[in-house]
């Protein structure tokens, strides 16, 4: 005789679990998958402060994790990310979001090492590098000062 095996759904609890063990979420990452899989609002909101008790679920472990693994971004790109991945700004005090001056000068002298001779080409690319991760122009200018006075 053939024994038919069910598949049960998992458990909330699983599901974050398992979520979890690929790498770390914050609540608002967390919340949005749960609810994407058709559980229940309550529920998840159970889950979620269960997790929050056991340490799984920190929004400021994370938003210092994420803006270590994140260097070459700006404060408000960063602030911008905590944004979309549900941190709220209360969350966020505290946490280490480095200084915008000392990453853009950092990112100005490893994008010159490739750089044969400086000229205005290079100094748009770079210019447009920094502006694509979040950086303001003011700050950006200081950075490219040295290696492309006016």
């Amino acid at each position: 005789m053939e024994e038919k095996i069910q598949k049960s759904k998992p458990t909330c609890l699983d599901s974050a679990l398992g979520l979890l063990s690929l790498r770390m979420r914050s609540q608002g990452e967390m919340r949005q998958r749960l609810l994407r899989k058709n559980y229940e609002v309550e529920e998840v909101e159970a889950v979620m402060e269960r997790l929050k008790e056991l340490k799984l679920l920190d929004d400021r472990e994370y938003a210092e994790a994420w803006s270590r693994q994140h260097l070459n971004r700006s404060q408000r790109a960063l602030k911008q990310d905590f944004y979309h991945k549900g941190i709220l700004s209360d969350d966020l005090n505290g946490v280490d979001l480095g200084d915008d001056q000392s990453k853009a000068n950092s990112l100005v002298q490893q994008k010159m090492r490739s750089v044969s001779m400086p000229d205005w080409q290079n100094k748009n690319r770079i210019y447009q590098y920094l502006q694509r991760r979040g950086f303001e122009g003011h700050v950006i200018n200081q950075a490219l000062h040295p290696f492309f006075p006016d």
